[in-house]
């Protein structure tokens, strides 16, 4: 049986009724009290003005009749009347009524006190309007009256007027009544109203809870009759259309066959949808136990590995046919069959087998699907990432040789500023060791003469680590940096083949450092410049390089893909040719695009640049502004903590000591041998030269001589120093090795270091930095 809770009639009309108390009563009697309010203030104020009128009146009534007998006079004034009851008064300032309609010529002071109190008042104040009951005399009726009273200076009288208060609020009470009726007039309208509208709502969901209240049990024929076109005939007719479906529903399940029949169809169904999304997954699926072992698979995973069923169903996951040929992948799998088994969430990247042995990258995401905190399956879904991963080394590639192929094109832009920088550097080492040859006696500027060839040696040798810091091939490898000092070094490896016509102007305000590799950042500084100085060979124009930090990328240049917190270090790169066309700008990062003529060398464009500063987890974006030119603007995060150097790791400042052990030298130059043979027996060691690696290393392995150090050259035929050092620390890992080179593009000082090589010499060597650091490998 179908049962409502019971309607009650009367609720809704009591909340009719009472919302109306509530709300509407206190609103007309609060309008009502304001409405009599006001009135009564009306009505003093006028009764006070006519009060006022009237005194003034008699006070000129007096004046005007002052050549009149003084009995004509006050004839005149007894005649005077306020309204119904009231009257006119005069006493003299003793207290005396020189005229009272009912007390004349008594002294006024001498009657009763309430009487006498109010004249007492009326004498102190002479001028004013009080309201008392103090003034009725025994032939008058008592009550409140209103005085108005004048001082006559030239009689010494005071004059006065009252009138009783109940006859003024008289036409105020009737007002008052009239409200009072009119109130209780609309209440009782009210609640008639409010009855008639509640009955006319709640009388048919009266007999629809009726109906509902004696319908049987299950019984689901049960209709409304009431078909008005209102809400309530909506209720009764959607009631009808629910009940109708209930019906039909209810029908269907008391039928065995039907029941049974729509039961197994929607399992078929449920089942089929599953088993489809299940095989048509393009991912590779298997659903395993809580211990690892194979449930079920997809028929991708099966297609993949071609095998069946049967090979791997109720068998370990880690021992299916796609993890047979790695121990490591298969370890990998099982450490995180077990990290999900304790309900969480594991993914792994590794390699696995297909079933033509191929090698395949795929990422394995497993998750563990748990009732009442329990892991009752897990889901393993492996996605193959191979393509992915080719393309990434493959865009690797591109970008390394889109590199070599721009570095070449800007050395060879760079070659005659260069060749003018060095050839003037080799003039003054040329000039001074000419003029130190005729001062061999003179050796004051001999010792001057001398300084200048090393000052110009250490010139040439900082511009050629400028080239092979700009050339060099070496891996990237980032670690801290501060950019600013980047910007300079390139700046003035770029100042020698801008043309005179090209102003360049460069802002560093910050001195913040990036997570970047060296080289990178150079190639970038360069590509910008070289891009920003094509665009005003014509006419000239300025060249600005800024370096600032701010916290945040300006609006102007956010990206809705690139979500990374501040601060950024901004390097911006303006000029002031005549802007790129907006179709250029679309192209501007595509490979060996060009907006040069035909006839001039094409350049790469600005494709490497943001390949350079996207791997560096950076922002690039680009301003233009029609014949006013072009600005660059590269945004890369800054880090706090400064990374170890790459170079010697000794200082400086060590004392030239002489020593007495016996140092290994190698090197094929016969030149830097003799050198370095000289300098270090000056300082008493016993060096023992070697033109190449394998004759240094059978010396030492023969063991005639026991050597305290090597110093040894990397690049040498036959041997290289690298492997020269490898197999003297074969022997004894704490050799003392320093390895010295002019430049090598394919290793590095955390290379070198890992071999076991203490120390790393640049060429040309500087002679101190070679003796402080041998003696600190001794003395450490």
């Amino acid at each position: 049986m179908i049962t409502l809770p019971k309607i009650q009639n009367l609720t809704f009309r009591n909340q009719l009724l009472f919302s109306f108390l509530i709300v509407f009563v206190p609103l007309i009697l609060i309008s009502n009290a304001l409405i009599f309010v006001q009135s009564r203030n009306l009505i003093d104020a006028g009764i006070e003005k006519e009060l006022n009128q009237s005194v003034t009146f008699l006070k000129d009534l007096i004046q005007i009749t002052a050549d009149i007998g003084i009995k004509n006079r006050f004839k005149a004034i007894t005649k005077f009347k306020f309204r119904n009851n009231g009257y006119a008064f005069i006493v003299d300032e003793k207290g005396n009524a020189v005229m009272h309609p009912f007390l004349q010529g008594k002294n006024l002071l001498a009657q009763p006190q309430a009487f006498s109190a109010v004249i007492q008042k009326i004498l102190n104040e002479k001028s004013g309007k009080i309201k008392t009951f103090g003034l009725s005399v025994p032939d008058t009726r008592p009550g409140e009256q209103l005085v108005i009273f004048r001082y006559l200076p030239q009689y010494k009288w005071i004059i006065g007027a009252a009138s009783y208060v109940d006859d003024i609020y008289t036409p105020l009470s009737t007002f008052s009544t009239l409200i009072t009726l009119d109130i209780l007039f609309f209440l009782l309208a009210f609640v008639v109203l409010t009855y008639l509208l509640s009955r006319s709502v709640t009388k048919p969901i009266e007999n629809f809870t009726h109906i509902l209240d004696n319908s049987e049990a299950g019984d689901y024929s049960i209709r409304l009759n009431y078909n008005a076109q209102d809400e309530v005939g909506s209720l009764a007719r959607h009631f009808n259309s629910f009940m109708t479906r209930m019906e039909k529903d209810h029908d269907q399940l008391n039928d065995p066959s039907q029941k049974t029949i729509a039961t197994q169809d929607t399992l078929k169904s449920k089942e089929l949808k599953r088993q489809v999304l299940f095989n048509l997954s393009f991912q590779l699926i298997s659903i395993i136990s809580p211990d690892g072992i194979i449930e079920d698979v997809n028929e991708n995973q099966l297609a993949f590995s071609q095998c069946t069923e049967t090979d791997v169903l109720y068998k370990p996951y880690w021992d299916s046919p796609w993890c047979r040929h790695d121990e490591k992948c298969r370890q990998e799998i099982k450490q995180a069959v077990e990290r999900a088994a304790l309900g969480k969430t594991a993914r792994i990247e590794t390699a696995i087998v297909d079933g033509d042995e191929q090698i395949k990258e795929v990422e394995i995401s497993l998750k563990p699907v748990c009732s009442d905190k329990h892991v009752e399956f897990i889901v393993a879904e492996s996605r193959d990432i191979t393509e992915i991963k080719c393309a990434d080394k493959e865009r690797r590639k591109l970008l390394i040789q889109l590199q070599k192929a721009q570095k070449m094109e800007a050395i060879g832009a760079l070659a005659g500023g260069i060749a003018h920088d060095f050839n003037n550097i080799l003039s003054s080492i040329f000039g001074y060791a000419q003029l130190a040859q005729m001062n061999l006696n003179n050796h004051e500027k001999l010792n001057n003469h001398m300084n200048q060839i090393i000052k110009g040696a250490q010139r040439a040798s900082d511009l050629v680590k400028q080239i092979l810091t700009f050339n060099r091939q070496a891996k990237n490898q980032k670690s801290p940096l501060k950019l600013y000092l980047v910007v300079k070094e390139a700046l003035k490896l770029l100042r020698s083949s801008i043309p005179t016509t090209i102003e360049i102007v460069t802002r560093v305000e910050t001195r913040d450092m990036v997570n970047a590799d060296p080289t990178q950042m150079h190639q970038m500084i360069m590509n910008l410049c070289t891009n920003a100085y094509h665009a005003m060979t014509t006419s000239g124009g300025t060249l600005t390089v800024s370096l600032s930090t701010v916290d945040q990328i300006a609006p102007a240049h956010q990206n809705k893909d690139y979500f990374r917190p501040g601060p950024f270090l901004n390097l911006m790169v303006k000029d002031t040719g005549k802007g790129m066309p907006p179709k250029a700008i679309e192209k501007a990062f595509d490979p060996y695009f060009t907006s040069k003529e035909m006839d001039r060398d094409t350049e790469l464009g600005l494709a490497l640049v943001r390949a350079i500063v996207e791997d560096h987890k950076g922002l690039f974006c680009v301003e233009n502004i029609a014949e006013h030119g072009t600005s660059f603007f590269v945004y890369l995060p800054v880090v706090t903590k400064r990374g170890s150097a790459a170079g010697s790791h000794t200082g400086s400042d060590a004392s030239l000591k002489p020593g007495k052990e016996t140092i290994m030298v190698v090197d094929d130059e016969p030149d830097i041998l003799a050198l370095i043979e000289e300098l270090l027996n000056r300082f008493g060691y016993s060096v023992h030269p070697f033109n190449n690696g394998k004759s240094a290393l059978d010396a030492y392995q023969k063991g005639n001589i026991s050597f305290d150090m090597v110093i040894t050259d990397m690049t040498m035929p036959h041997m290289t120093g690298i492997a020269l050092a490898e197999a003297i620390l074969a022997e004894n890992k704490n050799m003392p090795i320093i390895l010295c080179s002019g430049y090598s593009e394919t290793t590095t000082w955390s290379e070198v270091r890992a071999i076991g090589i203490q120390a790393f010499l640049e060429k040309p060597l500087d002679t101190h930095l070679l003796l402080s650091t041998m003696r600190a490998l001794f003395d450490k």
